[in-house]
C-alpha cells in the first residue's frame, strides 16, 4: 500500500511521531504486515491508533489523506482484537485474486503458449491439482517464478475460474519441436541444482515432456529424460524419506536402462546402474528389505564391468565405495559375516582410487565407511582387533572430518568413534574406553541439540546409552544404568515407530537391555517387566520376514528378561515364555547357520529349564550343545571364531554336570565337567598323537614354526609400539602399521596351522574314562574336580587305582558343597553379582578390587618399592579370602579325604572352575596362635596334603604320559638369570643353580637370555634341558592375556633401535618343547589367567603345558624377590636330593619357608632345607643323601647368612606359588 508524505501531527512524542510516519510509508502488504510485526508492542497499545483517528479529523478537506488515516487506525484495531495474521488475510486474498486474473491477461498475451488451450479445456482442475501448468509456465516463462504460489493456491481455493475465460479463448494447438527442445533444454538446466524445490520442477516438466505423443518417437530422449527424473526423483526421495518417490526413481531408471544399454553406450549404462543401485540401497534400507539390497549389489558389480580401474580409476573407486556400502547394510541385516568381509574389501579397494592428497573428502568417506563395516564386523565376530582397526579408520577420516571444515561430518564420525571405543572397552573390559567414549558422546549432545539437528542427537543419545550400560554393569553402579535407560528414552522422542521404525526397534531392544541389567542390579521387578514390554515393542517391528537374524536376537533377549522376571517373581508361566522365546530364536539360530548364536541360546534356554526345577529337559539340550561346541573350537578357520566358541560355552559343562548330578548320573556329571574344561588346551595336544615320522606331521610343524614366527613378530612390534610415544605421528602410523601388519600375519599363521591340523586328519581324542584318569591320579592320592554354577557347588572326587583296564568304572564320590555357589565366589573375588546369594562371605575388601590397589601402589612407587604398608594391607585381602574359602570349600574337602581315608602328605589334584583357578587354593585356611612367643600361625590344606592343579582331567593325563617320557627323565638345568640386568634383582646365581651338577648346568645371564637364545635351547634342535629356571621379571595384561609373558633381554633392530623383548603366551604356545620336565617360573604375575575365558586357564602354565612341559611353577601376584630365592632354592635341593615329586616339593618348601621365618631362624634357605626335611622325618624316613652332590656345595666356605624376617610366615611371601600338572 502506498501513502503520502505528511503525519498525524506534530503533538504526539517524538518517537510515536516517527513510528507512525514509517508506518504510513510501507509499500506493499506484505511491508505493512511485517511492520505491524515487528512494533506490536508499540503500535497496538492503542495510542497510535488513536493518533491516526485524531490526524483524520484534522483533515476534513483531503479525503483522500483522511481515508488512510482511517484504514490504518482501522487496521491497528483489528490487529489488537483479531491477531495481526486474521487482520491482513483479507486484503493478501483479495490482492492474489487480482495478480492471478492479471497472469491470466498477460497468458492470453504470450503466442507460444496458444496451444495450452487444448490441455486446458480437456482438464483443466487436473492441470492444476498436479502442478502441469506451473511446470510448464516456469519451463518457459522465467518471470512467472514468483507466481508459482498463486498458481498452488488457486488449485486449492478453486480460483481456476478465473483462469479457464481466459484460457478457453485461445485455439487448441500442439506444442512445436522448438518448444519440446526448450523444455528439454530447461530441464538439463535444472538437472545441475540439488534443493527440494529444483527436485520437484524437474520431477513435474519431466512427467509433462514424457506424456506428450511426439516425445515417445525420439528413444534416446525419452531415456534421458527417465535418467533425469529417476535422478531428481531419487534426490527428493532421500531428502524426504519417502519410499513412494524412491520406487519411481527405480522404475525411471530401469525405464532408461531400455535404450541406454552396455552394447549402445557403455559408459552411460553403467553410469545409471551405479545411480540404480544407490536407489536400490536407500529403498532396501529405508524397508528393511534384503531383496532390495540384493538388486543393489548386482547393480554396483554391473557398473564395475564398465568402470574398471585401468580404464576408469575414479570411477572404479566411487563403484567399490558404494558397493562396500552396500555389502555392509546387507551383511548388518542379515547377519552374515561374509559379507562384511567383503565390504571391507571393497571399501580398502576404493582407498586405492580415493587418495587423501587427490581426493581428501571421498578419502575421508571412505575410511568413515570403513570404520563402519570394522566395527560392525568386529561387534558379529567379538573380534577386538576389528573393533581397534575401526577406531583406527574413524581417527583416519577425522583428519579430513574437522570441526571447522565439515562440522556435520565431524560429528557424525565422532559418534561412531565413540560408538566403537565403546563396544572395545565392553569386549576388553576396559572401563577406561567405556568412561571416554560416554564423556564424548556428552560431548556431542552439547554440539548438537534436538531442535538443531533431531535425528544425529537421537542416535547420539542411544550411543551414549551403548557406553554407560556396558559401563555401569562392569562398575556395579545403578546410576550409570539409570543414565543408559534415560538416553535410550531421550532418543525414542526423535525414534518414533512411524519416522524411523527401524531405528526405533533398534533403540527399543537396546533399552530393554539396560532395563534388564538395571532390574538385575536393583532386584526390581518393574524392570524386569519392562524390559519385556520394551524388547515386545522391538518385535513389531522386527519381524522374522523383514530382518530374521535381529528378530531372534531379541526373542533370545526376550527369553532372558522373562528368564529373570519369572525367576524374581516365582512365576512357571513366565519361565515357560522365556523357554518359548529361546525356542523362537532357535528356529533362526540354527546349528548349521548360526552355530554361536544356537550355542549361546540354548544354553540361555537350559538355565531357564534348570530355574524351573526342569533337569531331564536341560540335560537333554545341554549335552548336544557341549559336543556342537567343542566341534566348532576344532573347525575354527580363524582364531577370533574360535575365541567367540570358547567365550560361548564358557561354564557349560558345569551346567550338564549340575543337571546329571540332579538327576543322580554322577560319572555323566564328571564326564560333563570334565570336558567344558580347557577346551583349547585339549585341541592343542590332540596333535600329538601324530607319527613324527610322517609328511603330516612334517607339514603341521612347519606351519606350527611359522606360527611361532609371527607371533614373536607381533611381540616385537607391540614392544616397537610401547616405547615410541616420543617419535613424530608419522612415525607411528608407520608403527600401527606394521602392529597390523604383524597381527595380521600371527592370524593367517594360525590358519594356516589349523588347516594343516584338518589336512593331518587331526581330531580330539574321545575323552579319557573314570578309569584311564584314575590310574594317572598319584599313588595314595585323589583328584576333586570342583564344579560351580549359580544355584550350587560340589566336588566329584576320583581316587588313584591302578586297575585302569578294568571294565568295571571307578566309584565317583560327590560332596555337596552347600556353603558355596556361583555368585557368592563372585562376590568374594569381583564383589558384585547379578543374582544375590546367602553364602556370600564378609570380606573387608574382594580378591581383583584389593590386587588393583596393590599393583597400583608397586607401579607408582618404581624402583624403590612399595611401603610395608602396602603389603600387609593386600596381606589382609589374601588371608580374608584365603579364610572364607576354606571354611566353605577347602576345610570341607579336608575334612572328607580325612574321613575316607587319606592319608597325611598324599598328593591331590585339583580341577578348578572359572576364576578360582586365580587363587592358591592349596594355601587356604585360617590363623591359630598355639605356640607361646610366636606370631600366629597360618594352617591351611596344605598342612594336611600336597597339592597340584590342572585346567582339566584330560590335561592331567597327557601331563602324566608326557612326565613319563624317556627325553625328560635326566636332571640338567637351563637357567636365565634377571636378562633385563635390573640392579634391583641382588642375586649372585639362580635359585635352582646349586642344586645341579656342573657338567650338567646352563645358564644365560642378562643380555645373552633373548628369546633366540631361550627358544634355542629348549626347542626341537636344543640341548634337551630338563628343568628351566626362569629368574626374571614377568607381566600380565588382564586385557590381553595371550600378549603377556616373561621379559628377556632387549633385542637391537637393524635401525639400531632396542626394543624389549617378551617371550609371550601366544609365541610359547606355538612352541614345541620335547625335553623339558619342568619350569619355574620365578617372574611376578607369571601363574595369573585371563578372566574372561576363565575355564580356559589362559596364562602362562597353560601354554607351557601346550607347548609340552609337563610341570610348571608359577606365581599369583607380584612377589618377593627374597622370598622367591628361599622358596625355589628349598624346591630344587627337596625335588633332587629327596626324589620327590614337584607338588610334595613344592608342600615341604613353602611350609619350611612359613616356619622358619615364623621362628626367625637364622640360615637364611638352608634353614628352610633344614625345617622342610624335618617335616619329612615326620611319620617317615629320610633318604640317604645322593652321592652327586656337587663341588661347589662341598667346598662353599661356610658362612653365616641373616636369619629370616619374621614377616615372610605371612601368606603373602610362601603362598603365591603353585603347580599346574604333575
Amino acid at each position: 500500500m502506498a501513502s503520502e508524505t505528511g503525519g498525524p501531527g506534530n503533538d504526539q512524542p517524538e518517537e510515536l511521531e516517527g513510528l507512525l510516519q514509517a508506518f504510513l510509508a510501507t509499500q506493499t502488504l506484505e511491508e505493512t504486515q511485517a511492520f505491524v510485526a515487528a512494533h506490536a508492542a508499540a503500535l497496538l497499545d492503542g495510542k497510535a491508533e488513536a493518533a491516526l483517528r485524531a490526524a483524520a479529523v484534522q483533515e476534513p478537506g483531503d479525503s483522500q489523506r483522511r481515508a488512510m488515516f482511517l484504514w490504518h487506525a482501522d487496521l491497528l484495531q483489528d490487529c489488537h482484537r483479531k491477531g495481526i495474521q486474521a487482520a491482513f488475510q483479507p486484503f493478501i486474498e483479495a490482492q492474489r485474486s487480482r495478480q492471478l486474473v492479471r497472469l491470466a491477461e498477460r497468458m492470453t498475451q504470450a503466442p507460444d503458449w496458444r496451444w495450452l488451450a487444448g490441455l486446458a479445456e480437456q482438464a483443466p482442475q487436473q492441470l492444476l491439482e498436479e502442478g502441469l501448468l506451473a511446470g510448464l509456465l516456469e519451463a518457459m516463462i522465467a518471470n512467472l517464478q514468483a507466481h508459482r504460489t498463486v498458481l498452488a493456491e488457486a488449485a486449492e481455493r478453486g480460483w481456476e475460474a478465473a483462469l479457464a475465460p481466459h484460457l478457453a479463448e485461445l485455439p487448441p494447438a500442439e506444442p512445436s519441436r522448438k518448444q519440446i527442445s526448450a523444455m528439454v533444454q530447461h530441464l538439463n538446466e535444472l538437472a545441475g541444482a540439488d534443493d527440494p524445490a529444483t527436485a520437484e520442477k524437474r520431477i513435474t516438466l519431466a512427467r509433462t515432456l514424457l506424456d506428450f505423443p511426439a516425445i515417445q518417437a525420439l528413444p534416446k530422449v525419452v531415456s534421458g529424460i527417465n535418467l533425469i527424473r529417476g535422478n531428481a526423483l531419487h534426490s527428493l526421495g532421500q531428502m524426504r524419506s519417502e519410499a513412494g518417490l524412491l520406487d519411481d526413481a527405480v522404475q525411471a531408471y530401469r525405464n532408461a536402462l531400455l535404450e541406454y544399454t552396455r552394447e549402445r553406450a557403455p559408459l552411460d549404462w553403467a553410469a545409471i546402474q551405479s545411480n540404480l543401485g544407490i536407489a536400490l540401497q536407500l529403498l532396501g534400507e529405508m524397508r528393511g528389505e534384503a531383496e532390495l539390497l540384493i538388486d543393489a549389489v548386482q547393480a554396483y558389480r554391473n557398473a564395475l564391468l564398465e568402470h574398471t580401474r585401468e580404464r576408469a580409476l575414479r570411477d572404479w573407486a566411487d563403484g567399490q565405495h558404494n558397493l562396500g556400502t552396500a555389502l555392509q547394510s546387507l551383511g548388518e541385516m542379515r547377519g552374515e559375516a561374509e559379507l562384511l568381509v567383503d565390504a571391507v574389501q571393497a571399501y580398502r579397494n576404493a582407498l586405492l582410487g580415493r587418495t587423501r592428497e587427490h581426493a581428501p573428502r571421498d578419502w575421508a568417506a571412505t575410511q568413515h565407511n570403513l570404520g563402519n563395516a570394522l566395527y560392525s564386523l568386529g561387534e558379529m565376530q567379538n573380534e577386538a582387533e576389528m573393533l581397534a582397526d575401526a577406531v583406527q579408520a574413524y581417527r583416519n577420516a577425522l583428519l579430513e572430518h574437522t570441526r571447522e571444515r565439515a562440522l556435520r561430518d565431524w560429528v557424525t564420525t565422532q559418534n561412531n568413534l565413540g560408538s566403537a571405543l565403546s563396544k572395545l572397552g565392553e569386549m576388553r573390559e576396559e572401563a577406561g574406553l567405556l568412561y571416554d567414549a560416554a564423556q564424548a558422546f556428552h560431548n556431542l549432545l552439547l554440539e548438537y541439540t534436538r531442535e538443531h539437528d533431531p535425528q544425529n542427537w537421537a542416535r547420539i543419545q542411544n550411543n551414549l546409552g551403548n557406553a554407560l550400560r556396558p559401563l555401569g554393569q562392569m562398575r556395579g553402579e545403578a546410576e550409570l544404568l539409570a543414565d543408559a535407560v534415560q538416553a535410550y528414552r531421550s532418543a525414542l522422542l526423535e525414534f518414533t515407530r512411524e519416522r524411523a521404525p527401524r531405528d526405533w526397534a533398534t533403540t527399543q531392544n537396546n533399552l530393554g537391555n539396560a532395563l534388564l541389567q538395571l532390574g538385575k542390579m536393583r532386584g526390581e521387578a518393574g524392570l524386569l517387566a519392562d524390559a519385556v514390554q520394551a524388547y515386545s515393542n522391538a518385535l513389531l517391528e522386527r519381524t522374522r520376514e523383514r530382518a530374521p537374524r535381529d528378530w531372534a536376537a531379541t526373542q533370545h533377549n526376550l527369553g532372558n528378561a522373562l528368564s529373570q522376571l519369572g525367576e524374581a517373581q516365582g512365576e512357571a508361566g513366565l519361565l515357560d515364555n522365556a523357554v518359548q522365546a529361546y525356542r523362537d530364536a532357535l528356529i533362526e539360530y540354527t546349528r548349521e547357520r548360526a552355530p554361536l548364536d544356537h550355542i549361546r541360546t540354548a544354553l540361555a534356554q537350559a538355565k531357564a529349564l534348570l530355574t524351573a526345577s526342569r533337569w531331564a529337559e536341560a540335560a537333554d539340550i545341554l549335552s548336544p550343545t557341549l559336543d556342537l561346541a567343542l566341534d566348532a573350537v576344532d573347525d575354527a578357520a580363524t582364531m577370533a571364531q574360535q575365541r567367540q566358541f570358547l567365550g560361548a560355552i564358557s561354564g557349560l559343562g558345569d551346567l550338564l554336570a549340575f543337571a546329571c548330578l540332579r538327576l543322580g548320573r554322577h560319572a555323566d556329571a564328571f564326564d560333563a565337567a570334565g570336558r567344558g574344561r580347557a577346551v583349547l588346551l585339549a585341541a592343542a595336544q590332540a596333535a600329538d598323537h601324530l607319527a613324527d615320522d610322517t609328511t603330516q606331521a612334517q607339514s603341521l610343524r612347519a606351519a606350527r614354526n611359522a606360527w611361532r614366527d609371527a607371533c614373536h613378530a607381533a611381540d616385537m612390534a607391540d614392544a616397537a609400539l610401547a616405547t615410541s610415544s616420543f617419535l613424530a605421528t608419522a612415525d607411528l602410523a608407520k608403527l600401527a602399521a606394521r602392529r597390523h601388519a604383524a597381527t595380521e600375519s600371527v592370524r593367517q599363521a594360525w590358519s594356516d596351522y589349523q588347516a594343516a591340523r584338518q589336512a593331518a586328519g587331526i581330531k580330539r581324542p574321545p575323552y579319557s574314562s573314570p578309569a584311564a584318569l584314575a590310574a594317572t591320579i598319584p599313588p595314595q592320592g585323589a583328584l576333586a574336580l570342583i564344579t560351580l554354577t549359580r544355584w550350587h557347588a560340589a566336588i566329584l572326587l576320583l581316587r588313584h587305582r591302578e586297575d585302569a583296564a578294568m571294565d568295571q568304572e571307578p566309584a565317583i564320590d560327590v560332596l555337596e558343597l552347600p556353603g558355596l555357589d556361583g555368585p557368592s565366589v563372585h562376590a568374594l573375588l569381583f564383589g558384585r553379582s547379578d543374582r544375590q546369594s546367602d553364602a556370600v562371605p564378609a570380606v573387608s575388601t574382594t580378591w581383583f578390587a584389593g590386587y588393583a590397589d596393590f599393583a597400583r601402589a608397586i607401579e607408582q612407587a618404581g624402583p624403590i618399592g612399595v611401603s610395608a604398608e602396602v603389603v600387609v594391607r593386600w596381606g589382609k585381602v589374601i588371608e580374608d579370602v584365603l579364610h572364607a574359602l576354606w571354611q566353605r570349600l577347602m576345610c570341607p574337602l579336608r575334612d572328607h579325604l580325612r574321613a575316607i581315608g587319606l592319608s597325611r602328605g598324599s598328593e591331590v589334584v585339583l580341577c578348578l572352575p572359572g576364576h578360582l583357578a586365580a587363587i592358591p587354593l592349596h594355601t587356604a585356611g585360617e590363623p591359630v596362635a598355639d605356640s607361646p612367643g610366636l606370631p600366629g600361625k597360618w594352617c591351611s590344606f596344605l598342612d594336611d596334603y600336597a597339592v597340584s592343579y590342572v585346567p582339566s582331567p584330560q590335561a592331567l593325563l597327557d601331563a602324566r604320559v608326557r612326565s613319563a617320557e624317556p627325553a625328560r627323565q635326566g636332571a640338567s638345568l637351563l637357567a636365565v638369570t634377571n636378562p633385563t640386568a635390573d640392579p634391583n634383582i641382588a642375586v649372585s646365581a639362580n635359585p635352582a643353580w646349586a642344586a645341579f651338577a656342573s657338567g650338567r648346568r646352563k645358564e644365560l645371564r642378562h643380555g645373552a637370555a633373548t628369546a633366540a637364545a631361550l627358544v634355542a635351547e629348549i626347542g626341537p634342535g636344543g640341548a634337551g634341558w630338563n628343568f628351566l629356571s626362569l629368574y626374571c621379571h614377568g607381566g600380565f595384561d588382564p586385557a590381553d592375556p595371550d600378549g603377556s609373558g616373561l621379559e628377556v633381554a632387549s633385542r637391537t633392530m637393524a635401525d639400531g633401535q632396542i626394543l624389549p623383548e617378551v617371550l609371550s603366551v601366544r609365541a610359547l604356545r606355538a612352541l614345541e618343547l620335547p625335553a623339558a620336565r619342568l619350569a619355574f617360573l620365578s617372574a611376578c604375575e607369571s601363574g595369573r589367567i585371563g578372566l574372561q575365558m576363565a575355564d580356559e586357564h589362559i596364562g602362562l602354565p597353560a601354554a607351557l603345558l601346550e607347548a609340552g612341559i609337563p610341570s610348571v611353577l608359577a606365581s599369583h601376584w607380584f612377589v618377593s624377590a627374597r622370598a622367591t630365592q628361599l622358596l625355589a632354592e628349598a624346591f630344587f635341593r627337596l625335588l633332587l636330593r629327596h626324589d620327590l615329586s614337584p607338588a610334595q616339593a613344592l608342600r615341604l618348601a613353602q611350609l619350611g619357608l612359613r616356619d622358619a621365618a615364623r621362628a626367625a631362624q637364622p640360615g637364611g634357605p638352608d634353614s628352610v632345607f633344614a625345617m622342610a626335611e624335618a617335616m619329612m622325618r615326620f611319620g617317615q624316613p629320610l633318604p640317604d643323601e645322593p652321592e652327586d652332590q656337587t663341588s661347589e656345595e662341598k667346598d662353599a666356605p661356610a658362612q653365616p647368612p641373616p636369619p629370616i624376617d619374621q614377616r615372610l610366615a605371612m601368606p603373602f611371601y610362601w603362598a603365591a606359588f603353585s603347580l599346574t600338572g604333575v
